[in-house]
């Protein structure tokens, strides 16, 4: 059986997903080679979204793709803050790790500034 590749994007963000980051990836051409699979995350509480990020990627897994890169929002739940508290992508990638231990994690946020 012949393997599925994707990339995978995760943010709460969902016009970034399915759209800003969708069209980048087809400017560049990568939508040719790559299935893009965005993950908005879902739960209350940061041991849910990660639990349910969790699941998503083991379902394609399971649906025979291969994951070749996986972009976390650093920030999930996003308080209005200019330094927003919540680091719940790092838990994200922490647990993703245990089951793609080969695949690059990469963190995304929108919260850099240009100093740091």
């Amino acid at each position: 059986m012949v393997k599925k590749r994707a990339i995978v994007a995760i943010d709460n963000d969902t016009t970034f997903l399915r759209t800003r980051f969708r069209d980048k990836l087809k400017e560049i051409g990568l939508l040719t080679e790559y299935d893009y699979r965005p993950i908005e995350p879902y739960g209350r509480d940061p041991d849910k979204v990660v639990e349910y990020c969790r699941n998503k990627i083991e379902n394609l897994l399971a649906e025979n793709f291969t994951i070749e890169i996986v972009l976390v929002d650093i920030v999930i739940f996003e308080g209005g803050e200019e330094d927003p508290e919540d680091r719940t992508g790092l838990d994200i990638a922490r647990c993703l790790l245990s089951i793609l231990p080969k695949t690059p994690i990469v963190g995304i946020t929108r919260y850099m500034k240009g100093y740091r």
